[in-house]
């Protein structure tokens, strides 16, 4: 085996460590920012990822570019590819395939970093750029419908709290993990105010495989398939909602 076919081959088998497909994105409340050197200047390559009460530093040419492309609407693709684009074209390599080969390298590794870390994960699909873009900047100009905004503002709440699951690693993110939900099924014994609300509740969060029965399990009994006028809550059912059917 020649050297070039060696070195494809680790090139190989370290992008195999992630799926080229994910869209790497920094786990909540994750920063970064550029720290001073012994002469206490800024340093063009020494980047500190973290919190602060822990984090790492990195001192790496590129890092700073990646560390700004891991929002999530960027596939590990699509970044090589940037990375490799740009390396070239402000002239840190010569634009060759081993100047590419470094620059993937180079990515992979800093990825390892911050997954060994904790400071990453992979999501498998990409947030809206354009959403991410209206948060950040506020732009007035080009407004997306409100409906649309709210459900991205609610998936990033739930996010962010998944985000530090035990369970979130490569190969599951804080978006499959809630998604499981929708699998998880659920049985709410009683027919109150209390189980209608809780049932309500359970299905605006994603549990959609949720089912209502009585103590006894019965569930034929007409008046008990029925909403109550004494079933209105307020939250879950309401005056409109009498007579009609629970299920």
């Amino acid at each position: 085996m020649t050297n070039a076919e060696l070195g494809e081959l680790k090139k190989l088998e370290k992008l195999e460590l992630f799926d080229p497909k994910a869209f790497p994105k920094l786990r909540p409340g994750v920063k970064f920012f550029k720290i001073k050197d012994e002469k206490n200047q800024l340093s063009s390559s020494a980047i500190y990822v973290g919190f602060s009460h822990r984090g790492i530093e990195i001192k790496n040419e590129i890092a700073s570019q990646l560390l700004q492309l891991l929002d999530g609407s960027q596939s590990l693709e699509s970044i090589l590819r940037i990375v490799s684009v740009n390396a070239t074209s402000s002239g840190t390599d010569s634009g060759t395939d081993s100047g590419t080969d470094s620059d993937v390298n180079e990515v992979i590794n800093l990825l390892q970093v911050l997954n060994g870390a904790n400071l990453i994960e992979f999501r498998a699909t990409p947030l809206s750029a354009q959403l991410l873009r209206n948060k950040s900047t506020m732009d007035k100009g080009n407004l997306l419908a409100i409906n649309l905004v709210n459900s991205f503002n609610r998936m990033q709440a739930e996010e962010n709290l998944y985000g530090w699951h035990p369970a979130v690693n490569v190969e599951k993110s804080s978006q499959a993990l809630i998604g499981e939900r929708r699998n998880f099924s659920l049985v709410i014994c009683g027919r109150n105010r209390l189980a209608l609300s809780l049932f309500g509740v359970l299905q605006a969060s994603g549990f959609s495989m949720i089912k209502i029965i009585d103590r006894l399990g019965s569930t034929n009994n007409d008046s008990l398939v029925q909403i109550a006028p004494d079933e209105v809550c307020g939250l879950a059912i309401r005056g409109s909602d009498v007579g009609l059917k629970k299920h």
